[in-house]
């Protein structure tokens, strides 16, 4: 059956065609790309050198030019297995694309006619052909990302109640979360949309793995009630959870003449996640925060002051520091800070809510307006 052409238009983010030059090095470590070969152009070049070695024994040659000649034919053989489609697992003979796993970051390489499949794991962002689950809100998983999510709402709250409490652990020395007055909810992707349409806030992601909207109740208590998209690997959502308890904390802690840049806030919130995640030594997790960039250099500020500082420092500046961010040229700065603000009672004034969402195949947060 012969597939039409995946035009750019159509390709997914992460897609791009492959080269088809002979003999150009492959970018994720597979060798030489052999381009417009197929299956029996190749084999027929290792019959070639096989009959070549013959001839060049005969005539008592060099054994170490034979060598050579079979060791381009083993590159030959491995560069067709390179070639083969991970989705359908059959050999590729005419065009190929690449598309960037969003999960391990290698690139794969994916036929004609498996770039243009319209199922894609919503996690690792490739398309699904055979073995896929499908959720109840219509989003798919592959084989093996399915395997580590957490599907079961029992199971998802045990986790973010063990997010918490390694918090608590992890600044124990330093300062305390909310506990009591935090709720966390697990909702699939239909419910998390109808929330993200709640009038005032404008919608511009389709997918949205959490949500949080901190309130001041009556008695000035604060309330938080999180919701986060079910189905997540483990650690992402223990991540999710811990960015969402740093907010919580934001809303309680910081003085009302304390005025923080967004940017700031985003970044200590991030700080809190990345730190757990290397608590529990899962690299994968730390690396996607501190590849994102929407904090606008924040976050790295934040962590080299924790690396040089400490922690104490971050959440004294948090708390009571006369910048409203951070500033690359005077580092040093965070540790300014006015005690004062710290005599002052929290405002009582309902948070902006904040959204977890993943942008070009990294997770990002974003504050609705």
């Amino acid at each position: 059956m012969k597939h039409p052409k995946a035009s750019s238009k159509h390709q997914a983010p992460n897609t791009r065609k492959a080269p088809s030059s002979k003999f150009q090095a492959g970018s994720a470590g597979r060798g030489l790309e052999l381009g417009t070969w197929d299956f029996f152009g190749v084999w027929n070049l290792v019959f070639g050198v096989w009959s070549l070695n013959r001839r060049l024994r005969r005539c008592g040659l060099s054994s170490g030019l034979v060598s050579v000649s079979l060791v381009l034919a083993v590159l030959c053989v491995a560069d067709l297995q390179a070639r083969q489609c991970v989705v359908c697992d059959i050999g590729i003979s005419g065009d190929c694309y690449l598309i960037t796993d969003r999960v391990t970051g290698l690139e794969q390489v994916i036929c004609e006619g498996c770039v243009l499949l319209k199922t894609r794991c919503y996690l690792c962002g490739m398309p699904v052909k055979n073995d896929l689950m499908t959720l109840g809100d219509g989003r798919f998983l592959c084989a093996r990302d399915s395997k580590n999510v957490v599907l079961s709402d029992d199971e998802a709250q045990r986790d973010c109640a063990d997010a918490r409490d390694e918090l608590v652990r992890l600044f124990s020395r330093f300062t305390t979360f909310p506990k009591t007055n935090v709720t966390v909810v697990m909702v699939d992707r239909t419910q998390m949309d109808q929330l993200m349409q709640t009038p005032g806030f404008d919608r511009q992601c389709p997918s949205v793995n959490g949500y949080i909207r901190s309130r001041v109740v009556a008695g000035g208590e604060w309330k938080h009630p999180i919701n986060i998209l079910n189905g997540l690997p483990k650690y992402r959502l223990m991540a999710v959870c811990a960015h969402e308890f740093g907010h919580a904390w934001v809303r309680e802690n910081l003085p009302p003449s304390r005025d923080i840049d967004r940017d700031s806030e985003e970044g200590f919130c991030e700080l809190v996640a990345y730190k757990l995640m290397e608590r529990l030594n899962q690299q994968a997790q730390m690396d996607a925060i501190r590849n994102n960039l929407y904090t606008r250099g924040q976050f790295d500020l934040l962590l080299e002051a924790d690396t040089t500082y400490g922690f104490y420092t971050v959440v004294q500046w948090m708390k009571c520091g006369t910048d409203n961010c951070l500033r690359s040229e005077e580092p040093d700065r965070i540790r300014k800070i006015d005690e004062r603000r710290l005599l002052k009672p929290r405002r009582e004034s309902p948070a902006v809510p904040l959204v977890f969402v993943p942008n070009r195949g990294k997770c990002v947060w974003e504050r609705r307006m």
